[in-house]
Order: structure tokens, then C-alpha cells, then sequence
């Protein structure tokens, strides 16, 4: 019986601190919603959509003896429409934003790979060896996720030998350069006996995997959804909303506003965050943590190929 009743203190307790948590970042939300990006970025179509709502609601009210309305069913078939241009276009770009994180999870996966069996093939005293290793898988990393954006950063880059600075510096793909370094590097130390030939066997699939990540992120950035489908769907937005007001302010006159500007915040706000995440390499906010994860790579990988004793 004691047991049963401190079991039931420990879920109230549990139940009580994620209540208290889900409203501390409702709250969150709530008080952050008009300092959103999203907000900010509609501000200038929510003006425009809610003062032509009420130039209609005035025009129904003072000018037009008889009320102005659409039939209902013009608004379910622009409706449903218009709901399928929205599935398409918020699944189209999830999938992209879903598939470079996975393609950055398989980045983080085969960097500590190959540093592990980097670690494991070196002898402790390629003290070098072990550190040049670290410092182009780290690089590479880096590289990649800078090359995805605006181009590589050199002042994030690890500090390795002048030639291989020089290379890099003059490179127009410096992600394949730095892998084509690796290759040369492991290549090198098969030549002098320090690695044997099965360990290039093993070695292999994590070599090859760089440059597969990064010609997969290269195929989502630089394939962009078409335009044309973007421009189709803010029509069919144009045209829900341009109609909406006519079925709403015989009966709620200037209240119509708040209903229109809500509909088109939703509407456009889904178009919004959609071309948002559909370059999932970026710096916006819904972008994924991409510098986060090149970090985390960088203290594994100097973790694992630290200088042994």
C-alpha cells in the first residue's frame, strides 16, 4: 500500500512537471509570436489583405443596399484546390529538409567511422599521422557546409601543412579536394608499410561515402523545386482570398477582417516556411543545425584520434 501511494506521488509529480513545462512554452509561443520571422515577413500582405476587407465590408455597408455574398460552393472547390497545392508543396519541401538530415546524420556517422578505425590502424606514435587525419575530416566537414551556402570559410578550417593550405585555398570544390587528400594521405601510408592493404579494404567504404554525402547535398541544393509551382499555388491563394471577404461581411461586417487576415496568415505562412526549408543547408531558422553537427564532428573526431601515450 505504501509503495502504490508513493508510486502515485512520483506520476503526480511527473504529470504536474510536464504540465508546467507544456505551458511555460506555450507561453513561449504566445508572447514570441509577433517577433516571429514568419509574422514579420507577412506583415505587408496581412495589411493589405485586411484593408480590402474592409473597403468591402464599408462598401456593403453604406454604399450596397443588397448584401454582398458568393454562392458557398465557389469557396469549396477553390477550397480543395487549393488544399492539395498546400499538401504538395509543405510535403515536397519537408521531404528535401528530411533527406539532408539524414544526410547529415550519415556525415556524422562515417566521420567517426573512419576516425575509429583511423585510431584503431595508427600506431601511437603516428603522432602526426593522427592529427593531419583529424584535422581533414573535420575540414571536410566544414567545407561541405560551407560550400552549401555561400563558400568555404578558410578562417573555420583546422590548421594543416602549407601545401595542403595552398591546395585548398586554390580549390573550386574544396569538399573533393579534401576527400581526394584523405585518399592520397591513406594511399601514402600504405606505400610506407604503416597501413596494410586489408586496412584499405575497411577503410573504403568511409572513404567513398564522403564524396556519395556530398553529391547528395549538392542534388537538393541545386535542384530547387520549380518556380512555376510556387508562382500556381500564391494564385489560388490570390484568388481564395481576393473571393473570401464576399462570403463573410453581410454577416460579420468589419469582424470580417480578423477571419481574412488569420486565413491568409495560415495560407501563406504554410508557402512561407515551406520555401523556407526547402534549402535545408542554409542559415534561416527552420534550416537545419548544420553547424551544430560539424561541430559535434569536430570534438568527436579530435576526441578519437587524440595523441596516444
Amino acid at each position: 500500500m505504501c509503495y502504490a501511494s508513493r508510486s502515485g506521488k512520483k506520476i503526480n509529480k511527473t504529470f504536474i512537471s510536464n504540465y508546467m513545462q507544456y505551458n511555460r512554452t506555450f507561453a513561449r509561443i504566445v508572447l514570441t509570436f509577433f517577433r516571429a520571422k514568419t509574422f514579420k515577413a507577412l506583415i505587408p500582405g496581412l495589411i493589405v489583405a485586411c484593408l480590402y476587407t474592409a473597403f468591402l465590408a464599408w462598401l456593403e455597408d453604406v454604399l450596397f443596399s443588397k448584401e454582398l455574398k458568393i454562392a458557398p460552393f465557389i469557396y469549396q472547390l477553390v477550397g480543395i484546390v487549393l488544399g492539395l497545392l498546400l499538401v504538395f508543396r509543405t510535403n515536397t519541401a519537408y521531404e528535401r529538409w528530411w533527406e539532408g538530415r539524414k544526410l547529415l546524420g550519415a556525415l556524422v556517422n562515417n566521420s567517426r567511422n573512419l576516425a575509429l578505425k583511423l585510431n584503431a590502424f595508427l600506431p601511437p606514435a603516428q603522432h602526426e599521422a593522427r592529427q593531419y587525419f583529424a584535422h581533414l575530416i573535420i575540414n571536410f566537414c566544414f567545407a561541405l557546409k560551407e560550400h552549401l551556402r555561400s563558400g568555404v570559410k578558410f578562417d573555420e578550417l583546422q590548421e594543416t601543412n602549407p601545401p595542403t593550405l595552398a591546395r585548398l585555398q586554390t580549390a573550386k570544390h574544396v569538399p573533393n579536394i579534401t576527400a581526394s587528400i584523405i585518399f592520397e594521405t591513406v594511399h601514402r601510408l600504405h606505400e610506407n608499410g604503416i597501413l596494410k592493404p586489408e586496412h584499405l579494404m575497411i577503410l573504403n567504404p568511409q572513404l567513398e561515402a564522403l564524396t556519395d554525402i556530398t553529391g547528395a547535398c549538392e542534388r537538393i541544393k541545386k535542384t530547387p523545386i520549380p518556380h512555376a509551382y510556387r508562382v500556381h499555388l500564391l494564385k489560388f491563394v490570390f484568388l481564395f482570398v481576393l473571393l473570401l471577404p464576399f462570403g463573410l461581411v453581410a454577416d460579420m461586417k468589419y469582424w470580417a477582417c480578423l477571419v481574412v487576415g488569420m486565413i491568409f496568415y495560415a495560407f501563406v505562412g504554410l508557402d512561407f516556411i515551406a520555401n523556407e526549408i526547402e534549402d535545408p543547408f542554409g542559415n534561416d531558422a527552420n534550416d537545419l543545425p548544420t553547424d551544430a553537427i560539424c561541430n559535434g564532428i569536430k570534438d568527436t573526431v579530435t576526441e578519437i584520434l587524440a595523441k596516444k601515450n
